[in-house]
């Protein structure tokens, strides 16, 4: 019995070996758990607790009402200058008014004018300024009264007084009509059967209704030649139209056309040229 006894007892030096070597075991298995935890990453809970969470909408800067104001002003100038410069300088859309140049034309169609880098040819169908030379001539005695009055004086007695611009009859009138001669040429209308001819030489007019005759008109002497820079004009009816036959028009100068009709808009059944004479 005391054999087995002595076998469990420890002498003090042997106990303090066997601890020691206990703590020793420990402090190692400690470290190695110590070194693999410091092996292994740590999770990016923040990270993927911010990605999850909603960013905060920014709000848009709030536009100057003036700074917007402002913008809309310049859009609209520009967008009326470019308008003015296309129907000034390249084509505009015209409606007939009148029977002038039935039956080519009627009442109420539209019509396309061309305008850039346009000279008038014979037989062409132009719109012209009917009070262009009565405009010219109350400018020139308005500035030979006042040597001050200029552009924007011309502009405002045409454009700004309106009224007193038609009383005068200086306003913008338009009329379309054909060019029968140009400048230099010699225009004639036989007064018994309303033929008209051209440098001694009768023109043909297909565009006209069977059996139209032209008057002579009033105030102009025959046979007349055309003065340099102008153009001889008439309406198809000529029964009916105010042309260069009578002196209130006379010769259209070449300043006062605008442009050349080239094809008939509306109505749709007419849509097309105008001068597919057969």
């Amino acid at each position: 019995m005391e054999n087995n006894e002595n076998k469990n007892e420890y002498t003090p030096d042997e106990f303090e070996e066997e601890e020691a070597g206990m703590i020793i075991r420990a402090d190692y298995i400690e470290s190695e758990v110590m070194e693999e935890e410091e092996i292994v990453k740590p999770e990016p809970v923040l990270e993927e607790l911010e990605a999850t969470q909603e960013k905060p909408k920014q709000e848009k800067p709030k536009k100057d009402p003036m700074r917007e104001i402002l913008e809309w002003v310049v859009s609209i100038a520009i967008a009326v200058a470019l308008t003015f410069l296309i129907k000034s300088y390249l084509f505009d859309f015209v409606v007939v008014d009148g029977q002038s140049m039935f039956s080519t034309l009627e009442h109420g169609e539209r019509l396309v004018l061309t305008k850039l880098g346009y000279e008038p040819e014979l037989g062409d169908i132009i719109v012209l300024d009917a009070h262009y030379k009565a405009r010219q001539t109350y400018f020139e005695n308005r500035r030979a009264m006042d040597e001050g009055f200029g552009a924007f004086d011309e502009f405002a007695a045409v454009y700004l007084q309106r009224s007193r611009a038609r009383s005068l009859g200086i306003d913008k009138k338009f009329y379309v009509k054909r060019v029968i001669a140009m400048e230099g040429d010699t225009v004639d209308i036989d007064p018994y059967t309303g033929a008209v001819s051209v440098n001694g030489e009768f023109l043909k007019e297909p565009y006209l209704d069977p059996g139209t005759k032209t008057p002579l008109g009033h105030g102009m002497q025959y046979p007349y030649t055309v003065e340099k820079g102008h153009v001889f004009v008439m309406g198809d009816n000529r029964a009916n139209s105010l042309d260069s036959r009578y002196l209130e028009l006379g010769a259209v100068p070449l300043e006062a056309v605008s442009g050349k009709v080239s094809f008939r808009v509306l109505p749709i059944n007419k849509f097309g040229g105008l001068y597919d004479y057969e």
